[in-house]
């Protein structure tokens, strides 16, 4: 702040500080020596940080931490409800195959069980040719053909001479004729089965009382075996003694 003053009405000089009135000219001096007092220019602000691009960055990261979120979440309930479908239809398979499963052994119960003894002439080897094999728990007929005939392969060959065998319902003490001569089984199996492309295919010769689901559950254990015996025998009539293309898996 200035000692003296300089009146700005009279242009008067070296005016005591003290003095409120300018000596010549009588003028206020009071606001005069506010003003005068106020320095020449304001201080300079510090400059302030700008906010918007922090806060908009936040808003976006925040944004898409719930997008990644909820797509997970999506991914996963789509997974459960894939996992739920076939969880599901498994059991529905598994369903169908019990209730068949009840239903040939039902069948099975009702059918007068034929001992290989009992089979037509014409279905079986000479008595001297042949010997009759008694089925004990675990016995299979591929396991039984590959042990006596030397390979599994020629299981038919016990279909053939034993029309009272299912594949999938080997009993105990159950009779199976045997061949004597191994060797020949290749010859049998060769004349009785038919080849095409991969697939190998046997006639199996209707017998009174057969349904299409009774000879389809001699062979098969799937839910479409009527299908697969309609599929190869479009014009099948089950007339006794009629054969039955049969797809052997």
């Amino acid at each position: 702040m200035t000692t003296e003053l300089t009146c700005p009405v009279c242009r008067l000089e070296h005016i005591a500080a003290d003095r409120d009135k300018c000596p010549q000219c009588d003028a206020d001096l009071t606001c005069f020596k506010v003003l005068s007092s106020l320095p020449d220019e304001l201080p300079e602000k510090a400059p302030q940080r700008a906010m918007g691009v922090p806060v908009l960055v936040f808003i976006v990261l925040f944004v898409g931490l719930i997008a990644v979120v909820v797509i997970f979440q999506l991914r996963l309930f789509r997974q459960y409800e894939t996992l739920l479908s076939e969880q599901q239809a498994a059991f529905a398979d598994s369903m169908q195959d019990m209730v068949t499963a009840l239903e040939y052994l039902g069948q099975a119960r009702q059918e007068p069980e034929i001992s290989a003894a009992e089979m037509p002439l014409q279905e079986q080897p000479e008595q001297t040719d042949s010997w009759l094999y008694r089925v004990k728990n675990g016995d299979t007929l591929w396991g039984i053909s590959e042990r006596h005939y030397g390979s599994g392969y020629y299981y038919p060959v016990l279909l053939e001479h034993n029309p009272h065998l299912r594949i999938y319902a080997l009993a105990g003490n159950m009779e199976v004729r045997i061949l004597r001569d191994a060797g020949s089984a290749q010859k049998v199996y060769d004349s009785i089965v038919s080849r095409e492309e991969d697939e190998i295919y046997w006639d199996y010769t209707v017998t009174e009382g057969d349904t299409i689901r009774s000879i389809g559950m001699r062979f098969y254990e799937t839910k479409d075996m009527e299908r697969l015996i309609l599929d190869l025998n479009p014009e099948l009539q089950l007339k006794e003694g009629e054969e039955v293309k049969i797809l052997l898996k």
